[in-house]
């Protein structure tokens, strides 16, 4: 009996991808961002690079042009000569046109890529990574997090971006001053070296603000995604003002940070509209004097005055980029924690377990959630044959959960090992034994879509068959059936309220034994279902034993009664016991029947 398992391809590609995305988010300072453009996808590709060329090149023509109507046009009233110049001006300013269009839409196409890469690469991340360390964060961390991916697409495909191809060419334009007005050019890079200066001193500030406006953001998000989850219980406790006064407080701790960037975001422009001026007004006085002189034509200064005005209107531009740059530093730092999380690494050797008996192995295992805590479970040593079925029961917070999370290789123990068929459900084969391994919690978890959907997981093919195989063998088709779209009703958060929890917990055992597990993990998963619903998956379970090995973290004598084994857990300690002895600490008393179809009318 084996599984087809998805090949390594599409994980290596995805592997690729996080190095170089890496790189990216991290501002491209390695050389494997090269090769992330390589390809002809990124801002530096020919066609940009051609282009940013080509619209600088376009730019000197109204300068030369102004240089030729004072100086030789005006004095030989040469009207032939401008008409033909004009009309030359006219196609520059078209063609100059198109290939500004068409550079955009290449930076936004590339933006977007970026984004679609980032986003799949980062939900990849956070499917492979390990429960223990994705719940180091807060989801409204998660939330801001993901939120930084709209700063960085927003600026790969915005104007700012492609403002940093121009700025090389400002050398060209002073170097164009300087061969028509000599010694005016240092007029332009005189104010520029206090613009460089004003712009790194600011910069630097702003980045601290930012800091810490995204560190006020992260307990935002968190905030608000507590008290969106927690809404009932909100609304039946009265707590709205309690509520309310709460996020008024942390309004107030961010108010400051948030002062601070507007301010100096409002700085920087009215700097930047101010120094313009100033430009102006230094190289016409300069050139006026110049001109006085002798030593510059009118149309020289008319000339780089404008060139003056080209030059200039990049490097203001540039300073708002420095300023948006530093929103998207640490926006990248946020990303990248984000590629950062440990993903599960399967190589080819790896990705298949065929012919899995189900044997489970404790050898001594241990489990703490803390270094500082007390085990929560205590040197279990316990063999489940295969094929066999064993309950255990316990009193509340004993380890019961918790070795069931050691069995589907969510907790790593502290000490010693959980094996299934002598392979460590932690080790190298953990995405491989997944396959195999299906846990049933307590609380149903479903997802938006059909009732199909879910008991497939969205696979299609044979797996359409084997849920409504399953939920036929567990009596859930026939309620199925009475609701008004069947096999199509969709689960949202709307229906599946209205929903009985016993039909929601049907839909998870299903689920599950839609999967053809060797290994059925079942964590008290028939507490609210109904007499009727608990003989129909005893019937179900009787059928399948034999087949995989089924543990039952179970009160229900019920359940109780079919298994072949049981254990007690106490105070994180396993014990093998008899069925006398595994009397129930509390047997939940059973749930009135309830049709789904009149519960959702």
């Amino acid at each position: 009996m084996s599984k087809q398992q998805p090949t390594d391809e599409p994980r290596s590609k995805i592997q690729s991808a996080v190095d170089s995305l890496r790189v990216f988010i991290s501002g491209g300072r390695d050389e494997r961002f090269a090769g992330f453009t390589a390809k002809g996808a990124g801002p530096l590709s020919p066609p940009i690079l051609i282009g940013s060329i080509s619209i600088n090149f376009f730019a000197l023509a109204t300068p030369l042009a102004l240089l030729q109507v004072y100086d030789r046009i005006i004095p030989n009233q040469a009207v032939e000569t401008l008409t033909i110049m004009v009309m030359g001006l006219i196609g520059i300013m078209c063609i100059d046109a198109v290939f500004r269009y068409s550079r955009s839409c290449l930076v936004i196409w590339y933006a977007a890529q970026l984004d679609h890469a980032l986003n799949v690469t980062l939900v990849d991340r956070f499917l492979e990574t390990s429960p223990q360390e994705f719940e180091k964060e807060t989801p409204g961390g998660y939330m801001d997090k993901l939120g930084a991916l709209e700063t960085i697409r927003d600026f790969e495909g915005g104007q700012s971006r492609l403002l940093m191809l121009d700025l090389p060419f400002v050398g060209a334009f002073l170097g164009l001053i300087w061969v028509i007005g000599g010694s005016l050019v240092l007029v332009p890079i005189a104010l520029f070296a206090v613009l460089v200066v004003v712009t790194a001193i600011s910069g630097s500030a702003l980045r601290k603000v930012l800091s810490d406006r995204w560190a006020f953001d992260d307990r935002r998000y968190s905030f608000v995604v507590e008290t969106l989850n927690g809404i009932p219980a909100i609304k039946s406790m009265a707590m709205e003002p309690q509520i309310l006064r709460r996020y008024e407080r942390l309004l107030r701790t961010g108010a400051s940070a948030t002062y601070r960037t507007i301010e100096l975001g409002g700085i920087a422009q009215s700097f930047g509209a101010v120094f313009a001026g100033v430009t102006m007004v230094a190289v016409v006085s300069v050139g006026a004097l110049l001109v006085i002189d002798g030593s510059l034509t009118m149309g020289s200064l008319a000339a780089c005055t404008l060139l003056s005005g080209r030059t200039i209107q990049p490097l203001l531009k540039g300073l708002s980029l420095w300023t948006q740059l530093q929103s998207v530093d640490v926006a990248r730092e946020k990303a990248a924690s984000l590629l950062d999380l440990p993903g599960g690494q399967v190589t080819s050797s790896q990705n298949t377990v065929p012919n899995l008996a189900g044997q489970i192995d404790f050898k001594k295992a241990s489990f703490r959630y803390e270094a500082e805590l007390p085990d929560v479970v205590k040197e279990v040593s316990a063999k489940f044959k295969s094929g066999e079925m064993v309950s255990i029961t316990g009193i509340d917070n004993s380890g019961k959960s918790t070795l069931i999370r050691l069995i589907t290789g969510e907790a790593r123990p502290t000490e010693g090992n959980v094996m299934i068929d002598g392979m460590d459900v932690t080790g190298p084969h953990q995405k491989a034994l997944s396959n195999w391994v299906a846990y049933i919690p307590p609380n149903p978890v479903l997802f938006q879509g059909t009732i199909l959907e879910n008991l497939a997981m969205f696979r299609t093919g044979e797996a359409i068959d084997n849920a409504r195989l399953a939920a036929r063998a567990i009596g859930l088709e026939e309620d199925i059936h009475r609701l008004p779209d069947g096999y199509d009703t969709r689960v949202n958060q709307g229906i599946a309220e209205q929903l009985p929890g016993g039909f929601l917990q049907r839909m998870t055992i299903a689920r599950a034994l839609a999967m053809k597990p060797q290994v059925l993990l079942f964590d008290e998963a028939n507490n609210t279902l109904d007499q009727k619903g608990d003989q129909k998956v005893l019937k179900a379970l009787q059928v399948l034993k034999g087949g995989p090995t089924i543990i039952a973290v179970t009160h229900r004598p019920s359940l109780m009664r079919i298994a072949d084994r049981h254990f007690e857990m106490k105070n994180g300690v396993l014990t093998e016991v008899s069925m006398a002895d595994a009397a129930p600490v509390s047997a939940p008393a059973p749930v009135p029947v309830h049709a789904p179809a009149e519960a959702a009318s």
